[in-house]
């Protein structure tokens, strides 16, 4: 005998979702999960991507300078300053056909980008909102989320009430249009008169503001769903506060579970200035400007260069005829060249060839006038050439007759 079972408290069957399919498959296939997709960016796509992002940073910082320089002319001409106004007008026009120089480049990657770098510079932002007046409180509900829904009602009539009033000054009414469903997006501004003093600062101080959420229903009056407060101290120092405030059940002060979202603006704060540190990428020139496409150099290609080859050094050879009562030998007797290594400062000294001996006048013995004939037919004369000067061989000393 088992428990009863009370069938129209059992859930419903819903269609699991996508993600618990693909965690069931994940689990199925042993837990695996598919690898996170990578993208393969090229070298030139990276460098493409970089020039692009040089370009979109000097551009916009020379638009800049030209509003700068356009305001600086203006004011020089008001002022009657010819030769400011001139010097103003004259970086403006540089300023101008840099930028079209510029917006070229995006297309034709011949024009090469001036040396630049990026830096890290702390910037003061004073916040201020020159569209609001010093008097005025701009306070925007943007949404409220959904509300938990109560017995016997599935969806509201929703909009938002509050009232603000400062000491003896008058009640001025915050309230939003009707919105239907459990969560609502308004987006309603108002608009609203303060007196800056120590009346307002104490009242920021000690006080905030109470939204009520309201259901409005046809002919009959409107029920109180919960309420939210928002503290404004933070005014002092601050001109803008954006907040999700929780909504509180009335009576209770429980938390509904629902949050509204609201944004309350002045064009100054009541005490301090509100200034904010921000870090900004500066770009910073470092090279003189381009002024139009280079072309690129050509590529460089393996060239041979013909060697010079040094004068080789031709020695020179001296030639003796020498007579003698032995018989002589056929080949010819030469003494081979001597170089010396040359030094730092070479010394070149020519010697002049001795002349051949005469022949004598006195008969000659039969053997060696033969001898002589034969010496004369092995050993050609040849005519004395004239040394080179570089390198100077060591003349070799020739034997007297």
């Amino acid at each position: 005998m088992g428990f009863p079972i009370d069938l129209k408290n059992l859930p419903s069957e819903t269609p699991p979702t996508e993600a618990a399919q693909g965690q069931g498959q994940a689990q199925g296939t042993g837990g695996q999960k598919n690898p996170p997709i990578t993208h393969v960016v090229s070298k030139a796509q990276l460098e493409q991507q970089q020039r692009k992002e040089a370009l979109d940073a000097i551009v916009t910082s020379m638009s800049r300078d030209v509003d700068v320089h356009k305001n600086l002319a203006l004011s020089a001409r008001d002022s009657k300053d010819i030769t400011g106004a001139r010097s103003h007008l004259q970086a403006l026009k540089t300023l101008t056909d840099q930028i079209k120089i510029m917006k070229e480049a995006y297309t034709d990657i011949r024009i090469p980008l001036p040396l630049h770098h990026f830096s890290v510079k702390l910037v003061e932002h004073e916040i201020c909102f020159a569209n609001l007046h010093p008097h005025e409180m701009e306070i925007c509900i943007i949404n409220l989320s959904a509300l938990p829904p109560s017995s016997g009602m599935s969806s509201y009539s929703l909009y938002v009430y509050a009232e603000f009033q400062v000491g003896s000054e008058p009640m001025q009414i915050i309230k939003t249009p009707v919105v239907s469903g459990l969560q609502a997006s308004y987006n309603h501004t108002t608009k609203l008169i303060i007196e800056r003093g120590k009346t307002l600062q104490r009242f920021v101080e000690r006080k905030g503001i109470i939204f009520s959420i309201y259901h409005s229903r046809f002919l009959l009056g409107a029920v109180l769903l919960g309420k939210a407060e928002l503290k404004l101290s933070e005014l002092l120092e601050k001109s803008e506060i954006i907040k999700k405030v929780p909504v509180m059940k009335e009576g209770t002060r429980r938390p509904t579970g629902s949050e509204l979202d609201v944004r309350i603006r002045l064009k100054t704060p009541l005490v301090k200035k509100d200034v904010r540190v921000t870090q900004e990428r500066v770009l910073v020139l470092d090279g003189p400007f381009p002024t139009g496409p280079v072309d690129p150099p050509p590529s460089s290609s393996s060239t041979t260069l013909p060697s010079k080859s040094l004068p080789t050094p031709v020695p020179s050879t001296t030639t003796t005829t020498t007579t003698s009562s032995k018989p002589a030998s056929s080949a010819p007797s030469t003494t081979p060249p001597k170089t010396t290594p040359a030094s730092s400062t070479p010394s070149t000294t020519t010697t002049p060839p001795k002349p051949l001996p005469s022949p004598v006048s006195s008969k000659p013995s039969p053997s060696s006038t033969s001898d002589n004939t034969v010496q004369q037919k092995s050993t050609p004369q040849q005519k004395p050439t004239t040394p080179t000067p570089t390198p100077t061989p060591t003349p070799t000393p020739t034997p007297t007759p």
